[in-house]
């Protein structure tokens, strides 16, 4: 018993010594791994392959993998920064608003947009601020470009 409290103790002097290095660390904090970055990727990479899909299937198809991807590198790896997280929750949603292949029209396009930021930034005036909300409205126009 008087092993572990003085170990405890131990642990608790070395995290007021050293703190962020033993005790109450994110995973953000060790630098392990910067989902964000990932995420962000996996967006860009769905923009790379939207100009080589030939159909609206694929454009679709790639769509659905991109969001699978995002949610398994976001389940895989430890919590990140709030803004971080409030940032990949927002991009989710933005994606998952864009209509699926059946439901989507091109010529309905500008609907979309209009849409999309009536509902993420209803006040936004002629300038978009939410970051994911402008990744998202990239993904929609280079869908909206693809789109057949």
């Amino acid at each position: 018993m008087r092993f572990g409290l003085v170990s405890f103790a131990v642990l608790v002097a070395l995290g007021l010594c050293f703190p962020g290095s033993l005790l109450g660390q994110k995973g953000a904090d060790r630098g392990s791994v910067n989902v964000r970055q990932k995420v962000d990727s996996e967006v860009l990479n769905l923009q790379r392959n939207f100009d080589r899909s030939k159909k609206n299937t694929d454009l679709f198809r790639v769509l659905k993998k991109t969001e699978l991807e995002i949610s398994r590198v976001r389940k895989k790896e430890p919590r990140q920064s709030e803004a971080d997280e409030v940032y990949m929750d927002q991009l989710a949603a933005v994606l998952g608003e864009i209509p699926r292949d059946g439901e989507f029209k091109k010529e309905s396009c500008f609907d979309y947009r209009t849409s999309l930021i009536s509902s993420f930034e209803p006040k936004s005036g002629s300038e978009i601020k939410n970051p994911a909300l402008k990744t998202g409205l990239d993904v929609l126009t280079a869908l909206c470009r693809q789109a057949k």
